[in-house]
C-alpha cells in the first residue's frame, strides 16, 4: 500500500480547506464516470448489461473521530471552529491518501485498525479525523483529514496545541504506518520500503536494505508529474540516465588515481590518460570524459567521491594548479560502456529500481503518440499565438487605440455627447474581440478534428492491424493530454492496446532473474513464441524481470537470451523460483508447453454446485499467498476468465459467505469487493485479465474440472447452516445436502470439442497417470534431504524424449513410442517409473543419479533387481529404501517420515480436517477437504 501526504498547492483559506475536504470524501467528484461510460456500453458476451450508476458508486465507507456530533455536516463546522482556535497556525488540515494495490479492498475492520496504526505513529489519536473510502480510481483508497488543533489541550500561549505530527517527521510516520499494517494484514508491500515491521518485537525498525535515490535523480515534481503524463523522460532526466551509462568508468578511475597521485600535476597527468580533465567552475570543479563520440561533463560533488571535490583536493595539495600543456587522449565507447556492475547487494534489490517507466512502454503505440503529440503541440502553439494577439489587441485598445477614435468621433459628430460616442466604441470593440475569440475556438476546434482525421488515416490505416485501433470514430484529438488518455480511446481489445494496459501493472512485479548482461544497454521486452503480441518479460544489463503470467517454457524462452556461462540467480514468488530452478535444469533440453496459448475451460454453464466447488478449490489455492480478501478476488477474476457471469459469482460468493462462518466476510465487505471486481471487468477485456495468472493458476483450474469427471471430488457434503430460531437469536444445524451424479462427460461441457479435442486427451491421459501413482511404487528417490542443483545428465538421452510440465510433475515421454516413461515430482524428490521397458528404467536411474546422488530405490522385486543391475553396471551408488531404514537404525538416527521435503503448500493442503461432530465451533468449516495436485501420494526421500 502506499500512503501519501496531499499537499495544499492552492493556498485556499482555512474554511475553503474544511469545507471542501469534508465534503470531497464524503461525496467525491467521479473522475472516472466517462471512461466508465464508454466502456460498459459495449460489455463482454459473458456479463450482463452492466448497471452504471452502481460501478460509478464512490464512498462506500465513512466515518470520523473525536467529534462531538455525528452529523458530517455539523462536524464541518466544529472542526473549523477547532481549527480557528490558534490563530498562529496557516494550515491546520492535513490531508492524508492511502491506496492499495489492484486486487487489494481492504474491509472496513481492516480499515479501522489501519487508522488506530496511523495515528498512533502521528501522535493523533485525539485530534479530530475523517476518512472515507472510495472505489472510483483504478485502485481502492480512502481519503483521510486530520486537524492538527488539539480539541481541549492548551499550549503555553494558551491557545489550543498544534500537534507536531510524528513528532515533526510526518513522512517517516506514514512509512513507519504502511509497514506494520502491511506486515500485521498481509497486504503486498512496495518495493525498497524505508522501514520494516518485526513480528516478534512488534516495532518498526529501518529497513537496512533501503536504498534512497541519489541527489542527482531528484528532479522536481512538475518535471516528474510531465514525464509520468506523457511516458517519456525530460531532457534533464536523459541528461542524468546519459551520464549515469559512464560513471562507473569515471568513478573506478578516479578512486585508482587517488591512491596513486600526490601533487596537482601528477592528478592531471593521470587523469589524462584516462581520458579525462578536471577543471575548476566558480567554487566547485568538473571532471570532463573525452570519448572518441561525446564530450561528457561530471560534477565531482555528485557523480564521484567526496574525496575528489575540489575542497578536498586543496587541503591535501594546496590551491588549485591548472593542467597547462596536458591534453586528454580520447577513449572507445565500448571500452568506457562495457564496464557495467550490477548495483550492490543484488540479490536484494527490486527489479521496480532496475528499470525504467519507458522500459513498459509498447513502442508501436508510444510512438504513434508521440506523433500525435508532436502535431498537437503545434496547434496548441498556434492557439496561444492567436489568443495571445487578441489580448495585445485588447490591451493596444484601452492604452492607445480608444483615445484616438473617441478624439476621431468627436471631430467628425461634435453634437453627440462624449459618453454616447466612449459606450459605442467599447461595444464595437467588445463585439469585435468576442468574434475573435469565437473564431478562434472554431479553428482550434476544426485544426483537431483535421488532426484526428489525418491521424487516423495516414498513421493508423496502414494495415489491418491499425484499422481495429480505435474505439470511435468520434475521438477528439484536443481532449487527449497524456498517454493513458491516448490508451483509453484506443480499442480495449487490441492485442497491442492489452499489452500496454497489462505492462502498466506489471512495474512492480518481484520476479526476477539475476544476469548480468553488460551488452544489452537498451531494456527490452521479450514476447512469448506462441502469442506474438504478449510481453513476458524486460530485460535490461542487469537482468530479466519476469511478469504475472509466467510458466516454465515461457522462463526457459528467457533463459535462452542469456549467455550460458553467466551465473544465474532467482528472487520472486517462491512458484516462480521453483519453475525457474527446473527451467534452468532443463536449459539444454526444451520443455513444451502443454497449454501454449494459456485457455482456460468455459463454464459459463457450469451448475451452482460446481461452481461453489471450483470457488472454494481456487480460493484455497490463492490463500496460501494471499490475505482473504485477495484470494477471494483472484479466485473470481480467474472464474471470470472462464466466462462465469459476474452475478452468478456474486450469488455464489454470498451463499458461501453465509453458510461457512470462518469466512469472516461481512456484507458491506462483500459488496466492496463484488464491486471492485466489476470494475476491473469493465475496464479490462478477459485477454488481460488472463495474464495476471501463471500456468500453475491456470493447471488448478483444469484439475478441478478433471476431478470433477472422474468424481474425485465428493458429491455428498455436510455444511454447516445458521438458521435463526423463532424468537431470535441463531443455532448452528449440520445438515446433509446430497448431491445428484454428474454427467461423466462433464469435460466435454467446459471445452470445445473441436479446438480442445488433442488437448482434452492429453490431459486426461496425464491426470489418469498421475492417479495411478498411487496403484505403484516402483520411484527412485534420494537417500538425504537435499536441496535441488543443477547436475548434469550423464548418459541421458534427452532428445529421447519430450518433457511437459504439468499438474505439478514433469513427464518423460518417449517420441517414438509416444508413451510416458516416467513422472518426476517438481517439488519432491523422486521420479516414479510408469514403464517396465529396460532402456526407461535405465535413463530413470541416470536422471534421478544427477538430481539426487545416491538413490534410494522402492518398489516390488522385480523392480529393485532391475535397478541395481543397471546400476552396477554404470558404477551408479543406489540403496534400498528397506537397507536404508536399517543404516539410520543403526546409527540411531530416527528414520525420515514419509512427507519429508514435502513443501509448504503440501503441508497445507493436507492438514487434518475437523470432524463433522459435535459440538462445533463456529469458526470452523466442516466440509471435506479437497485433495491435492499429487492425489494424496506423498512419496518421500
Amino acid at each position: 500500500m502506499i500512503l501519501k501526504l496531499i499537499a495544499n498547492t492552492r493556498s485556499t483559506s482555512l474554511k475553503q480547506r474544511v469545507n471542501g475536504l469534508l465534503s470531497y470524501i464524503q461525496n467525491p467528484e467521479n473522475t472516472r464516470a466517462n471512461n466508465l461510460s464508454n466502456y460498459i456500453r459495449q460489455p463482454f458476451v459473458s456479463q450482463p448489461a452492466w448497471d452504471e450508476d452502481a460501478l460509478l458508486e464512490k464512498c462506500v465507507y465513512a466515518n470520523s473521530r473525536n467529534f462531538l456530533d455525528d452529523d458530517p455536516e455539523q462536524q464541518k463546522i466544529e472542526m473549523l471552529q477547532t481549527a480557528s482556535l490558534n490563530r498562529r497556525v496557516e494550515d491546520p488540515i492535513v490531508h492524508l491518501v492511502a491506496s492499495f494495490k489492484k486486487f487489494e479492498v481492504p474491509s472496513i475492520e481492516q480499515i479501522e485498525q489501519q487508522i488506530n496504526i496511523l495515528l498512533r505513529h502521528l501522535n493523533a489519536e485525539a485530534l479530530q479525523v475523517q476518512y472515507a473510502m472510495h472505489l472510483d480510481t483504478d485502485n481502492a483508497h480512502y481519503h483521510v483529514v486530520i486537524n492538527k488543533i488539539h480539541p481541549f489541550e492548551k499550549n503555553q500561549h494558551q491557545q489550543h496545541k498544534c500537534v507536531n505530527l510524528g513528532d515533526g517527521w510526518i513522512l517517516n510516520a506514514l512509512h513507519r504506518s504502511a509497514a506494520e499494517i502491511e506486515a500485521t494484514q498481509g497486504w503486498r508491500s512496495e518495493p525498497n520500503p524505508m522501514f520494516v515491521y518485526h513480528q516478534q518485537s512488534k516495532t518498526v525498525v529501518r529497513n537496512p536494505d533501503y536504498q534512497s535515490a541519489p541527489a542527482a535523480e531528484k528532479l522536481p515534481t512538475q518535471i516528474l508529474d510531465q514525464a509520468s503524463r506523457h511516458q517519456q523522460p525530460s531532457t534533464l532526466q536523459q541528461k542524468i540516465d546519459f551520464a549515469k551509462s559512464y560513471q562507473q568508468y569515471v568513478e573506478t578511475a578516479v578512486q585508482n588515481i587517488l591512491r596513486r597521485v600526490n601533487n596537482w600535476p601528477e592528478w592531471h597527468q593521470a587523469l589524462a590518460e584516462k581520458g579525462l580533465t578536471f577543471e575548476k567552475k566558480r567554487n566547485g570543479a568538473v571532471f570532463q570524459l573525452k570519448t572518441f563520440s561525446e564530450q561528457i561533463t561530471f560534477k565531482a560533488s555528485i557523480f564521484c567521491q567526496k574525496q575528489a571535490t575540489l575542497p578536498q583536493l586543496q587541503n591535501t595539495w594546496g590551491a588549485y594548479q591548472a593542467a597547462e600543456g596536458i591534453r586528454p587522449k580520447a577513449v572507445p565507447d565500448q571500452e568506457v560502456q562495457s564496464r557495467v556492475v550490477s548495483p550492490s547487494g543484488k540479490s536484494k534489490v527490486h527489479p521496480f529500481h532496475l528499470f525504467q517507466p519507458q522500459d513498459y512502454l509498447v513502442a508501436e503505440l508510444h510512438t504513434i503518440y508521440l506523433a500525435l503529440k508532436t502535431q498537437k503541440d503545434q496547434i496548441t502553439v498556434q492557439h496561444q499565438q492567436a489568443s495571445a494577439k487578441i489580448k495585445l489587441d485588447h490591451e493596444s485598445y484601452q492604452s492607445v487605440e480608444r483615445d484616438i477614435k473617441i478624439k476621431q468621433q468627436q471631430q467628425k459628430y461634435p453634437s453627440i455627447a462624449l459618453a454616447r460616442i466612449q459606450t459605442a466604441l467599447d461595444d464595437q470593440h467588445a463585439e469585435r474581440q468576442q468574434h475573435d475569440r469565437a473564431h478562434r475556438r472554431s479553428q482550434y476546434a476544426l485544426s483537431h478534428r483535421q488532426l484526428t482525421a489525418k491521424f487516423v488515416k495516414d498513421e493508423l490505416l496502414k494495415d489491418e492491424l491499425g484499422q481495429r485501433l480505435w474505439s470511435s470514430s468520434t475521438v477528439n484529438s484536443a481532449q487527449i493530454t497524456s498517454y493513458t488518455d491516448f490508451i483509453s480511446q484506443l480499442n480495449r481489445e487490441h492485442p497491442l492496446v492489452i499489452a500496454q494496459q497489462f505492462l502498466l501493472d506489471q512495474r512492480q512485479s518481484g520476479n526476477f532473474i539475476h544476469a548480468p548482461n553488460p551488452a544489452c544497454r537498451q531494456a527490452q521486452l521479450i514476447y512469448d513464441k506462441q502469442l506474438k503480441h504478449e510481453p513476458i518479460a524486460v530485460m535490461n544489463q542487469y537482468g530479466i524481470q519476469v511478469f504475472s503470467q509466467y510458466s516454465i517454457p515461457r522462463i526457459q524462452q528467457c533463459l535462452q537470451l542469456i549467455d550460458a556461462h553467466i551465473p544465474i540467480e532467482f528472487s520472486g514468488e517462491p512458484s516462480f523460483q521453483q519453475q525457474a530452478k527446473i527451467a534452468l535444469q532443463h536449459r539444454d533440453h526444451q520443455i513444451e508447453d502443454p497449454n501454449p496459448r494459456h485457455e482456460l475451460p468455459q463454464l459459463e454453464q457450469i451448475a451452482s454446485a460446481d461452481l461453489e466447488i471450483f470457488f472454494d478449490q481456487l480460493y484455497q489455492h490463492f490463500q496460501q499467498h494471499h490475505n482473504l480478501q485477495t484470494a477471494i478476488f483472484k479466485a473470481n477474476l480467474l472464474l471470470s476468465c472462464c466466462q462465469v457471469n459476474t452475478d452468478r459469482l456474486e450469488r455464489n460468493l454470498k451463499e458461501y459467505s453465509d453458510e461457512f462462518f470462518n469466512f469472516n466476510l461481512q456484507a458491506p465487505d462483500r459488496n466492496n469487493l463484488m464491486l471492485r471486481l466489476k470494475s476491473v471487468l469493465c475496464t479490462q477485456p478477459i485477454a488481460q485479465n488472463r495474464q495476471y495468472f501463471n500456468a500453475q493458476d491456470l493447471d488448478c483450474v483444469w484439475q478441478i474440472a478433471l476431478k470433477l469427471e472422474y468424481n474425485h471430488l465428493p458429491r455428498k457434503t455436510a455444511r454447516i447452516i445458521n438458521k435463526p430460531r423463532p424468537e431470535g437469536g441463531s443455532k448452528l444445524v449440520i445438515e446433509e445436502i446430497v448431491l445428484p451424479e454428474r454427467d461423466p462427460d462433464f469435460l466435454n461441457e467446459v471445452m470445445q470439442e473441436l479446438q480442445f479435442e488433442s488437448r482434452k486427451s492429453r490431459l486426461q491421459q496425464q491426470f489418469l497417470e498421475i492417479s495411478e501413482i498411487s496403484s505403484t511404487s516402483n520411484s527412485l528417490g534420494a537417500c538425504q534431504r537435499i536441496e535441488i542443483e543443477v547436475k548434469p545428465l550423464p548418459h541421458f538421452p534427452a532428445d529421447r524424449y519430450q518433457i511437459i510440465c504439468q499438474f505439478e510433475h514433469q513427464f518423460y515421454i518417449d517420441r517414438e513410442l509416444n508413451q510416458t516413461a516416467f513422472i518426476e515430482n517438481m517439488y519432491q524428490a523422486y521420479i516414479t517409473v510408469v514403464s517396465p521397458l529396460e532402456v526407461h528404467v535405465r535413463d530413470a536411474l541416470f536422471l534421478a543419479h544427477a538430481r539426487y546422488g545416491e538413490v534410494m530405490i522402492s518398489g516390488n522385486e522385480e523392480f529393485k533387481t532391475q535397478v541395481e543391475a543397471i546400476a552396477q553396471q554404470y558404477q551408479i551408488p543406489v540403496i534400498r529404501k528397506e537397507h536404508l531404514e536399517q543404516r539410520q537404525t543403526s546409527l540411531e538416527v530416527p528414520a525420515q517420515p514419509s512427507a519429508v521435503g514435502v513443501t509448504e503448500h503440501e503441508r497445507q493442503s493436507n492438514r487434518p480436517q475437523p470432524d463433522l461432530t459435535p459440538p462445533v465451533e463456529p469458526q470452523q468449516r466442516n466440509e471435506p477437504k479437497p485433495q491435492k495436485s499429487g492425489y494424496g501420494n506423498d512419496f518421500g526421500f
